[in-house]
């Protein structure tokens, strides 16, 4: 890869994995808490059978490079939905978007720290 992709792609995932700051875009993760009437077997027998159900949710950023048009925004949203949680895209410039980004703005989703690579190999 050459340093401009790998660039992006680094920028794009700590977009991601970052606290949302300004994006255009947000998208849900649903999260499952530690339910202390389930041990950890009953719980992912519950997950598999489809009878646990999330009880929180985390927003992430869609990647600016990607929130640039409704139609990179349903891939991203796609390839979410595939990869990590279920949910819809919000646009942070409507009352909805607006109101969980001042919500969520600055709180880490991860609560981890990132660091930029520009190199792969």
């Amino acid at each position: 890869m050459d340093t401009e992709v790998s660039s992006a792609f680094a920028t794009a995932l700590d977009e991601v994995v970052s606290a949302p700051v300004s994006p255009r875009y947000l998208v849900p993760r649903f999260v499952i808490g530690a339910d202390p009437r389930f041990s950890p077997v009953v719980a992912g027998w519950r997950l598999l059978a489809r009878s646990l159900r999330p009880d929180g949710v985390v927003w992430h950023a869609v990647p600016s490079c990607l929130g640039v048009n409704a139609e990179r925004v349903d891939g991203f949203v796609r390839a979410w939905h595939t990869w990590v949680s279920g949910g819809t895209a919000l646009f942070t410039q409507q009352p909805e978007g607006a109101g969980v980004l001042a919500a969520h703005h600055g709180v880490d989703p991860l609560d981890v720290r990132t660091v930029m690579r520009t190199g792969w190999s």
